[in-house]
């Protein structure tokens, strides 16, 4: 593959109804299939951009993403999505930077149950993103159980 099919920036999209959404925006665009979903290419902020429907779910989330990255080898990944929030702790149509995810769904019985959460947690230094944001966010954790 040469440079040309490589993209400095992947937007990766899961649910249909995201996808309905960012398809609309870019006025129906001309889509190209995958072995996962649809993408398409546009410019952003002079980038060249991959918007790509993976799939929802763990397992075609990592397996769509991983083919995504070997294929046009991004210099960024972001995961466009909604998500649901905790009453009181997060507002219906915010948006949140997330800079730490934590998934609550590991159940670790042999070992050390704290241990095993940590392994899949992950962080991310935001400092390449020039600030003011272009619009208002709030710094985050993402707790996902999916």
């Amino acid at each position: 593959m040469n440079n040309l099919d490589n993209a400095d920036l992947l937007v990766l999209i899961s649910a249909d109804a995201e996808w309905q959404a960012v398809t609309a925006y870019y006025q129906q665009p001309l889509t190209s299939t995958s072995p996962f979903g649809a993408f398409f290419r546009v410019n952003i902020a002079g980038q060249r951009a991959i918007l790509f429907q993976g799939g929802w779910g763990k397992v075609a989330a990592a397996a769509s993403t991983q083919y995504a990255i070997d294929t046009w080898h991004p210099r960024l990944v972001i995961n466009l999505g909604t998500c649901g929030g905790f009453e009181g702790r997060v507002k219906t149509g915010e948006i949140l930077l997330v800079t730490e995810t934590l998934m609550y769904d590991i159940y670790e019985r042999m070992e050390n149950p704290d241990q095993a959460r940590a392994h899949y947690a992950s962080t991310i230094d935001l400092s390449i993103l020039a600030q003011p944001y272009p619009q208002e966010v709030r710094l985050s954790r993402l707790i996902s159980a999916d």
